[in-house]
C-alpha cells in the first residue's frame, strides 16, 4: 500500500518558500507545497483521486496546493470565456467535472490553501479567423 502512494505522489513537485510582501515586507511564513498537474499525472482525473493526494498533502505537512488551470489550450475548470471564444468550456477530458473546484473543495476542507497557475501560457488553436475579443486576426491566419 506505501507504494501506491508513493506512486500517487510521485508526479507532484514538492517545494518550500519563505513568502514576503515587497511592498510591505510582511512576512507570510513559509510556505509548503505541491504543484498539482495534469501532465504525467493522475491526481485530477477523479474526486477519489484529489482526496487522496490531499490527505497525502496534509499528511507530509504541506499549506499551499499549486493546481494547473491552464493546458494544452484548454481550462481545468468551467470557463464560460472559453466556451464563448472557442465552444468549449472546459478539456473534454474532464467532462461535466470541475476539477479546479473539486481541488478547491477538498483542499479546504484539509485546511489547506489553494493556487492556480498556469501550466504553459496562454496559446488556444481556433478554427475563427478573428478573435472577438481583439478584433484583429490571427497571427498566420
Amino acid at each position: 500500500m506505501m507504494w501506491g502512494k508513493a506512486i500517487l505522489l510521485a508526479p507532484i513537485l514538492l517545494a518550500a518558500m519563505q513568502f514576503a510582501t515587497p511592498a510591505t515586507g510582511q512576512n507570510y511564513g513559509t510556505v509548503k507545497t505541491a504543484w498539482v498537474t495534469n501532465v504525467g499525472s493522475e491526481v485530477l482525473t477523479s474526486r477519489a483521486k484529489i482526496k487522496e493526494a490531499v490527505k497525502l498533502a496534509k499528511k507530509a505537512g504541506l499549506t499551499h496546493l499549486c493546481v494547473v488551470t491552464w493546458n494544452n489550450g484548454y481550462t481545468l475548470y468551467k470557463s464560460p470565456t472559453l466556451q464563448q471564444y472557442f465552444g468549449v468550456a472546459i478539456d473534454p477530458l474532464y467532462g461535466n467535472r470541475d476539477p479546479l473546484q473539486e481541488v478547491i473543495e477538498e483542499a479546504h476542507k484539509a485546511n489547506l490553501k489553494v493556487i492556480a497557475w498556469f501550466e504553459f501560457g496562454f496559446r488556444r488553436q481556433t478554427h475563427l479567423a478573428k478573435i472577438p475579443a481583439l478584433g484583429s486576426p490571427r497571427p498566420g491566419r
